[in-house]
């Protein structure tokens, strides 16, 4: 015959039986603990070094170089598009002259 073991089982707080293992409090695994000094030290080097208010100008000042260097590209595709084209009507005036 086989012999029956005493197996008991963990409860929780409120007497709930529980087969897993014992819940753990994430705030004090290790990882966590790491994660959280990284998140203060980011905290207060922007609070110190970095200014409230202005790198919000400066992106769109920024933002405002990048428009003009797009628009300056669009009017030189434009310009070469028309050039083109003008060499294209000109080829066709030519082979029409032949």
């Amino acid at each position: 015959m086989h012999n029956p073991k005493n197996i008991t089982l963990k409860r929780y707080d409120d007497g709930t039986p529980s087969v897993m293992r014992k819940p753990t409090v994430y705030t004090e695994l290790h990882f966590y603990r790491k994660s959280d000094v990284l998140v203060q030290l980011t905290k207060i080097f922007c609070e110190r070094f970095l200014p409230k208010y202005g790198d919000r100008l400066d992106m769109r000042g920024t933002q405002k170089q990048i428009i003009a260097r797009q628009e300056q590209e669009i009017a030189a595709l434009k310009a070469r598009i028309a050039s083109l084209e003008r060499e294209i009507s000109v080829l066709k005036g030519a082979r029409n002259y032949r």
